[in-house]
């Protein structure tokens, strides 16, 4: 049979790219994101949603470093970035403190950290969410 066949014809790419509402941008031109880290299996997420448009984030981290956080955070930002949305403040933990001493200077947003203690109500209801969707994919 070498050689007798032709190959299959692979599928073509399709741009099923959608554009983001000019609407949406003039209701929400400014976006406050909410920040927290997450751990499966022990292995450490930063996850993020937005309070305006409620979008999810979560980027899968090697370890807990600043560098490999502001690496996971510049994903986020960036995505932001490229769908049009300007990021105006970010809601974290206290943990992440160390992360924005540079993010203060470089870029014009407001960083806001919870007091000892404290936990930040989006972000902790995004982990329970996500954490309650994944048991779901994994027992089904």
């Amino acid at each position: 049979m070498k050689g007798k066949k032709t190959r299959k014809q692979p599928g073509a790419v399709i741009d099923d790219a959608i554009e983001t509402p000019k609407e949406i941008f003039e209701l929400h031109p400014e976006v406050k994101l909410e920040i927290d880290l997450m751990f499966i299996n022990k292995l450490p997420m930063l996850t993020g949603i937005d309070t305006t448009i409620f979008h999810r984030n979560y980027e899968p981290l090697r370890c807990q470093t600043v560098p490999e956080l502001r690496r996971a955070l510049d994903t986020f930002l960036r995505a932001y970035n490229k769908a049009g949305f300007r990021i105006e403040r970010i809601d974290c933990d206290n943990q992440f403190k160390p992360l924005f001493e540079d993010l203060i200077d470089n870029e014009d947003i407001t960083i806001n950290c919870a007091n000892p203690g404290d936990h930040v109500p989006h972000a902790e209801r995004n982990n329970r969410t996500m954490k309650e969707r994944i048991r779901t994919i994994l027992h089904g």
